[in-house]
């Protein structure tokens, strides 16, 4: 995938790929969050449009499947199919779906319905039984299946705008020219969507769905003990920090044999988990041969900077083409646990989720370039600077990452040599 950016923010103009790890490295003030804000924003507003429409056809929804559990009763006895009636039953087929709703997942939503359609296929019902129970999964599948329709188009447009302007609160345009800003998001050769900002109007255009099962922005570890402050400012608040919020609150719990979940816990000597009776985020650690709970507000921000990863992980949002952004992650993490995390962002890249991070630590732009090599995956590394304008432009530097050195060390340069330090 694709981002093109003209006139965007402080943003000249930016290419960035998102084939799996995505790197933008640079000064403060020259464009990365903004570039990371408005992926997770375009995201958001494409899977939070389904939602909409869902919403707005829950009652029929609830209606489909109710019916075809009907039909099932009427047919057949429940002591002889009970795994057809069991698969079938309304409150698990209706939570299912809801779940996948929730957390913006269109091949969920699908995955859902064609495991019903596939036990159908495979049991041996009386032909006119069969038929009726796949016109009616078909119709499930038609009714959350809109993404072709002008009247989808019509609220992706809606989301897209009211996102955009709640997210940055209407000042998305490069106010250093009196040009249009301009947003592409394109896969291979073809564009996927077209956004026009001009004085005060948001024009866009879908030109298909983008495909991407939920996108999710890190800004601060903090998050963890944000619950009491956040209330009834949420409406205030950016899009990404109470989205965050909501996808952290969500988390489900795991198996035991999670690997990557495992490897958190190796490294922070501990586990997260959110605790509905405290209504906190609870980080558990064994201490003495025993485990002992501790509150968000008394643990180290680092500790929590894992635990956010762990956490969205255990909700079910960091899945194969999921998006991820990082805005600095080292802010928080001495240089030994920068590596650390690294290594962590890497194992979610070669399970398919594609990240973007921002960053200004030489330590987390040279793990990342050793870390990808040796698993193989795709990454892209930029440099961000302005120009002599004042706006700032991207440069993927992904074929000499020394660029990005030589800008991250002149304040030390600067300060070894004994020159005055100058910004």
């Amino acid at each position: 995938m694709k981002l093109i950016l003209k006139n965007i923010g402080i943003i000249n103009q930016a290419e960035i790929n998102l084939n799996g790890l995505t790197v933008i490295a640079g000064d403060n003030d020259t464009g990365k969050s903004f570039v990371g804000r408005t992926l997770f924003s375009i995201i958001k507003a494409s899977n939070n449009s389904g939602i909409i429409f869902t919403e707005k056809l829950e009652k029929k929804i609830i209606d489909i499947v109710q019916e075809i559990y009907i039909e099932v009763r009427k047919n057949l006895e429940k002591e002889g199919s009970k795994d057809l009636f069991d698969i079938l039953n309304p409150g698990s087929f209706i939570k299912e779906l809801k779940s996948a709703v929730i957390s913006e997942n269109v091949f969920k939503i699908d995955d859902v319905i064609q495991k019903r359609t596939s036990f159908i296929r495979t049991s041996s019902l009386e032909k006119p039984l069969l038929e009726a129970l796949h016109l009616k999964l078909e119709e499930l599948r038609s009714v959350l299946d809109i993404n072709n329709s002008e009247e989808k188009k019509k609220i992706h447009s809606k989301a897209c705008k009211e996102i955009l302007q709640k997210e940055f609160s209407s000042r998305i345009r490069n106010i250093h020219t009196k040009n249009n800003g301009e947003i592409y998001f394109s896969e291979g050769l073809n564009q996927l969507l077209k956004i026009t900002l001009s004085n005060g109007s948001i024009e866009v255009e879908y030109l298909d769905s983008l495909l991407v099962p939920t996108a999710t922005l890190i800004e601060t570890p903090f998050i963890l003990q944000m619950k009491g402050l956040l209330g009834d400012y949420k409406k205030y608040l950016p899009v990404h920090i109470s989205d965050l919020f909501e996808k952290l609150t969500g988390s489900i719990g795991y198996f035991d044999e999670d690997m990557f979940l495992k490897k958190i816990e190796s490294t922070i000597q501990g586990d997260w988990d959110y605790n509905i009776e405290k209504d906190d985020f609870v980080f558990t650690k064994e201490i003495s041969g025993k485990k002992q709970p501790f509150e968000s507000i008394n643990t180290a921000t680092g500790i929590k900077s894992f635990g956010v990863i762990s956490l969205l992980k255990k909700a079910g949002v960091l899945e194969k083409r999921c998006v991820l952004v990082i805005d600095e992650p080292e802010v928080h993490l001495h240089p030994k646990w920068q590596v650390e995390y690294a290594k962590i962002i890497i194992e979610l890249v070669k399970e398919g989720v594609i990240v973007l991070v921002t960053t200004h630590s030489p330590y987390m732009v040279q793990a990342f370039s050793v870390f990808s090599k040796e698993a193989n995956i795709k990454s892209d590394f930029y440099l961000s600077h302005k120009n002599e304008e004042g706006t700032a432009k991207m440069e993927n530097v992904s074929e000499d990452i020394n660029k990005i050195f030589l800008q991250l060390s002149k304040p030390l340069n600067e300060i070894v040599r004994g020159k005055k330090y100058a910004p």
